[in-house]
């Protein structure tokens, strides 16, 4: 007798512990008209520690077209989980369908097996047409009568808004037109001889007194930069742009004699020197650099007001 009792025990327990999940479907309504769509479900509650594995793409035969599916997975409560499918079906033929079994693997303890969710039966309908009746004829146009407030109005509502639209743009136009032309007529101011410039900004590097601040590569970049815009002014030749062999070689055309060259040369090879090689002059070099500046213009003023009197 307590044999059969724990074999009976035992078996309970069995049935507890691998009882199979149901499936639960659900729809709308079993009958449906042709073209419309419906909700329908497939509901699993299960251990957390079970995965209900939906079945992706679900067939419902050739008949009844999915249109869209989702899975969704919720906790209902500390030992119950809920995996849900819901679809949107549809059918365009009539008939009575049924709808098969769809299977659902689950997965336990590295263990996978197949539920099947129920069978439903699906009554798809056509609209009723009452034959008895004739077919009405193909009735005309309608004609509308024109109105100003909905036909006319808008039209001309939306011409005047473009009309003051294009009439902005136009005055705008003109306007920053004018103010371009006045801006253009502006008299500029005469333009200074190019050794009185010269002059002026040795003069006022020299009061700066850079070089004898320790400041010596300022002080020889703006001599060879005051020099170089002489030479531009002067002669008309690109000396801001041009390295120092270039602007000798474009001096060769004019009528300068060889010291004030030589002395130039002078002054744009120690900027050069300065600036590329590191150098750092003398006393004696700031000194030079600054008279043969002032000698080199001195000399080609002179040239200048001779051709100004012939």
């Amino acid at each position: 007798m307590k044999q059969y009792f724990i074999l009976l025990l035992f078996l309970f327990i069995s049935q507890i512990v691998f009882a199979q999940p149901e499936v639960e479907t659900t729809i709308d309504s079993t009958n449906m008209m042709i073209g419309d769509q419906m909700n329908m479900e497939f509901k699993v509650k299960h251990a957390p520690k079970m995965v209900v594995l939906m079945p992706k793409s679900v067939s419902l035969g050739d008949k009844i077209e999915v249109l869209s599916e989702r899975d969704t997975t919720a906790k209902i409560s500390e030992n119950e989980v809920l995996t849900k499918k819901s679809m949107t079906i549809t059918s365009f033929d009539s008939g009575i369908y049924v709808i098969p079994p769809v299977p659902i693997q689950i997965e336990r303890n590295g263990i996978i097996d197949t539920i099947f969710s129920k069978a439903l039966r699906l009554t798809v309908v056509s609209p009723f047409l009452d034959t008895t009746k004739n077919i009405a004829p193909i009735k005309d146009i309608f004609t509308e009568n024109i109105s100003f407030k909905y036909d006319i109005l808008p039209v001309l509502l939306g011409l005047f808004a473009i009309i003051i639209l294009i009439s902005i743009i136009v005055y705008y136009t003109k306007r920053q037109k004018q103010h371009e032309a006045i801006q253009q007529v502006t008299v500029e101011k005469p333009q200074l001889p190019a050794h009185v410039i010269a002059y002026i900004k040795l003069k006022e590097l020299d009061d700066k007194q850079l070089w004898q601040k320790g400041d010596f590569k300022k002080y020889q970049s703006e001599i060879s930069y005051t020099i170089r815009e002489y030479l531009e002014n002067r002669y008309e030749i690109p000396a801001l742009e041009s390295v120092t062999q270039e602007i000798m070689s474009s001096l060769n055309g004019f009528d300068i004699e060889s010291k004030p060259l030589i002395n130039l040369k002078n002054i744009l090879q120690t900027a050069d020197l300065v600036k590329f090689a590191k150098l750092i002059p003398n006393e004696n070099q700031h000194r030079e650099a600054m008279d043969f500046s002032l000698d080199f213009v001195k000399e080609t003023l002179e040239e200048e007001i001779e051709e100004e009197e012939k």
